[in-house]
């Protein structure tokens, strides 16, 4: 019996795959120490895109960090504030004055849960950066008049 597309598999990820995991997630180690703590290869552990491309990394990804979980995080940390205080000479106490946009909480916040989700592009589709140089500009107007 074939597959359908798109069905989904009940793949449970090997033990490797789950220490590594394991170890960035909960033990905070990095990506490289992680894998190599885990068994696997320096070449590996160098490069650790190989493992997290691989379904078993993504079904841990979805099963620990799904995305119902991620967008609410996200949009309290979209919605960060920061406190401003001054002291207030007449009374010695300090005061709270207002509260405003954090905005580098907010910046921190969307850019981690981008690289969680692997939604960076490496290169972003539609955005080209054109370099001119204006010698080269000139030259051409100037052969055409």
């Amino acid at each position: 019996m074939g597959s359908k597309k798109g069905q989904k598999y009940n793949i449970e990820p090997k033990a490797r795959i789950k220490k590594a995991f394991t170890n960035i997630v909960e033990n905070r180690r990095t990506e490289k120490q992680a894998l190599l703590d885990a068994g696997y290869t320096m070449s590996t552990a160098i490069k650790p895109t190989q493992v997290k491309k691989t379904k078993s990394w993504q079904i841990l990804m979805d099963r620990y960090m799904p995305d119902d979980k991620l967008a609410k995080v996200h949009n309290e940390g979209l919605e960060a504030t920061i406190k401003r205080y001054k002291n207030n000479v007449t009374t010695g106490k300090v005061e709270c004055v207002g509260e405003e946009p954090d905005h580098a909480i907010r910046h921190k916040y969307l850019d981690t849960a981008y690289k969680i989700k692997g939604r960076y592009a490496d290169n972003p589709q539609g955005i080209t950066f054109n370099t001119i140089n204006i010698t080269q500009i000139n030259n051409v107007v100037d052969d055409y008049l």
